[in-house]
C-alpha cells in the first residue's frame, strides 16, 4: 500500500447497489471496479490483487509448514522430557523467526 497512492490511481471499489444488501453475507459477491484515471491504473490495480492473492496463498502454506514444524519439534521434546525446559524467550524467538519468510515473500511478490 505504501507504493499505491491514492492520487496515482483514483480507484473506488463498488459492491452495493443499496444499503440493504450490507448486512447480508454471502461467499461470493459480484462488485466492480470504477476508477477516474486511465485503464493503465485500473490494469495496475488488476495486477497487484494477482499478487496480494498469490502472497496470501504462500503465507498460508507457510503457516501450515510452521505447525507441521512446531508439532514435530513439540513432539520430539515431549518425547525426550526436554519440554519443561523451553522458557517463552526460546518461544518468541521461534515465531520471530518464521516472520522472516513471510517478510521475505512479501516483499518478493509484491513489488
Amino acid at each position: 500500500s505504501k507504493k499505491l497512492s491514492m492520487k496515482k490511481m483514483p480507484l473506488k471499489i463498488v459492491r452495493y447497489a443499496n444499503l440493504d444488501e450490507v448486512a447480508t453475507y454471502e461467499a461470493k459477491v459480484d462488485s466492480g471496479l470504477v476508477t477516474c484515471g486511465q485503464q493503465k491504473s485500473l490494469l495496475q490495480v488488476i495486477a497487484y490483487c494477482g499478487k496480494v492473492l498469490r502472497t496470501k496463498k504462500t503465507h498460508i502454506a507457510l503457516s501450515v509448514l510452521a505447525i507441521l514444524v512446531s508439532t514435530a519439534i513439540v513432539t520430539i521434546l515431549e518425547l525426550a522430557d526436554l519440554l519443561p525446559g523451553v522458557n517463552s524467550l526460546i518461544l518468541t524467538l521461534y515465531q520471530l523467526a518464521w516472520l522472516i519468510p513471510t517478510v521475505i515473500t512479501s516483499r518478493v511478490f509484491i513489488r
